[in-house]
């Protein structure tokens, strides 16, 4: 009997302090006051970057037309100023490398022409968003944040190539094909084929993702030009609007 009391005493000594421990539930929205003032950290992403345009309708004679949306990678370092554990304001400084391509063929029945033009276009970018952070606690070691602001803008450098074959019929009724290489700078330049590129511009900024254990982070990022950046020369009307997507991996320290 004295050994049976004896080692129930000892199971109770040991389920007692287990439940004792464990820890309290933390928040959902966390509405207590942050503990760190500053929140600084780095990141690296790739993603997509591409151009919301009107060339089909703005180009006459214009047969086919493809565009393709091309790799970007980007490199920053963000900083987040804690107003409570839920809500934070945030800003960042991004470098951005950037690359999207079109082809499109210009058919002109009257003149007997057929023009094919392929353009690839790379180039750089700063990026400085602010925006509000809400979060989220999905558990003691995980945070859901939520990113909703603005972003501006300003082009560094970048080149556009683009590569140009004509066809034509010459006053003897002999077809001939012209090929021609066109290198421009891909902001601001005042001899750009189709239309120019506007070094500055500005839009909306959205992201989503996790905070694993205060310290390592990936969210989606969203960049949705409001500014139309085409600059026209008086013969098109073409509109082109960015839009840029990617995911980002950081540390926050």
């Amino acid at each position: 009997m004295k050994h049976t009391l004896l080692a129930a005493a000892l199971i109770a000594a040991t389920l007692v302090p287990t439940y004792a421990q464990e820890p309290a539930k933390v928040p959902f929205m966390d509405t207590s006051r942050p503990t760190k003032i500053v929140e600084a950290g780095v990141n690296v992403g790739v993603g997509a970057s591409s151009m919301i345009q009107n060339y089909r309708t703005a180009i006459p004679g214009l047969s086919d037309f493809t565009f393709t949306p091309g790799v970007m990678v980007s490199f920053g370092a963000d900083v987040k100023l804690p107003i409570r554990n839920y809500l934070a304001v945030g800003t960042a400084l991004n470098f951005n490398i950037n690359n999207y391509f079109w082809t499109m063929t210009i058919l002109d029945p009257q003149a007997g022409t057929l023009n094919n033009l392929s353009s690839r276009h790379h180039f750089y970018d700063l990026d400085i968003p602010i925006y509000l952070d809400l979060r989220f606690n999905i558990s003691r070691n995980v945070r859901w944040e939520n990113e909703i602001g603005w972003y501006l803008s300003v082009g560094v450098g970048g080149k556009t190539r683009t590569r140009s074959y004509s066809s034509s019929t010459n006053s003897l009724g002999q077809s001939q094909v012209t090929e021609t290489y066109y290198k421009r700078d891909y902001y601001n330049d005042k001899g750009a084929i189709v239309n120019g590129i506007s070094s500055t511009d500005w839009g909306l900024h959205l992201a989503t993702g996790l905070t694993v254990s205060r310290h390592l982070s990936i969210k989606a990022v969203m960049h949705a030009g409001a500014r139309d950046v085409s600059r026209n020369f008086g013969v098109l009307n073409i509109h082109n609007h960015t839009l840029n997507a990617s995911f980002k991996a950081g540390y926050i320290f």
